[in-house]
């Protein structure tokens, strides 16, 4: 799993596991992603498969600096498990 970050607002720190195994077995099956929010932002999460597919988007909002984690699932935005594979996660401020 990689990531890529496009916002002055945030520090990231790690993902983990890494990598994870979204198949459903109960193992690896969700990944966390630890970052610190530098000043109030709304952060857009967006993950995508090695063919650079959109498979989900997790938004959040933060008013205040402090450290924080999302959590992945290994679902896409309609519910569906991800098959194993290479994901990247690219995270936009607005």
């Amino acid at each position: 799993m990689t990531y890529t970050v496009t916002t002055g607002d945030l520090e990231m720190s790690f993902a983990s596991p890494n990598p994870f195994s979204p198949n459903g077995d109960g193992v690896l099956d969700s990944v966390e992603l630890h970052y610190r929010v530098l000043e109030p932002v709304n952060l857009e999460f967006s993950v995508f498969n090695e063919n650079q597919n959109l498979v989900r988007t997790i938004r959040t909002s933060h008013e205040m600096p402090g450290p924080d984690f999302i959590t992945w699932d290994g679902h896409d935005d309609y519910g569906r498990i991800v098959p194993d594979g290479r994901y990247d996660i690219k995270v936009i401020g607005y």
